[in-house]
């Protein structure tokens, strides 16, 4: 989850650029990595709780994402 956070966040400002081509490519990717992302919070997420356990919110920051539209 780390590098796909890491992915997103290096796509993020990308998303607005001045240059078509760049920003439709960029909202793309990001997308992608987001769907990703998302994939495996709630995968990792539900395990966990499929054990009757839970676990403190570390992923604060991958929830928002998650929690975001996809543009």
């Amino acid at each position: 989850m780390k590098d796909l956070f890491e992915r997103w966040t290096e796509l993020k400002p990308k998303r607005v650029a001045q240059d078509p081509e760049i920003r439709r490519e960029a909202r793309e990717l990001s997308d992608d990595v987001r769907r990703e992302l998302c994939q495996e919070l709630n995968g990792l997420l539900g395990f966990i709780e499929s054990m009757g356990m839970s676990l403190q919110d570390h992923y604060a920051h991958a929830r928002y994402i998650c929690s975001q539209p996809a543009v």
